[in-house]
């Protein structure tokens, strides 16, 4: 694979997944209301069982382990691409 195809596709990863973390930032915070919700209506009103409880906060946590795994790669995707501009630096003899 050429450096030009690889920092095309390093490029695309780190923006496609860095975008991905702002939406999923979002998602976080409606799930958020939502498990808020259902908590209130569990403890002061007895209208959700224990069990959807439970299931609103697993969600609310998945999403938020998967939130830190989009933006880990992400962050990984844009480093790997600073460091394959760098290499083409020093490829062309640029001083950075």
């Amino acid at each position: 694979m050429c450096i030009r195809d690889r920092l095309r596709t390093l490029h695309q990863s780190a923006t496609t997944l860095l975008a991905r973390d702002a939406e999923f930032e979002q998602l976080l915070k409606e799930s958020d209301a939502v498990r808020r919700g259902f908590f209130d209506q569990w403890y002061q009103m007895g209208r959700r069982s224990l069990f959807e409880l439970l299931a609103v906060e697993s969600e609310h946590y998945g999403l938020q382990a998967s939130r830190l795994n989009t933006r880990y790669d992400g962050l990984v995707a844009s480093a790997r691409l600073r460091g394959e501009v760098g290499s083409l630096a020093r490829w062309l003899g640029l001083r950075g």
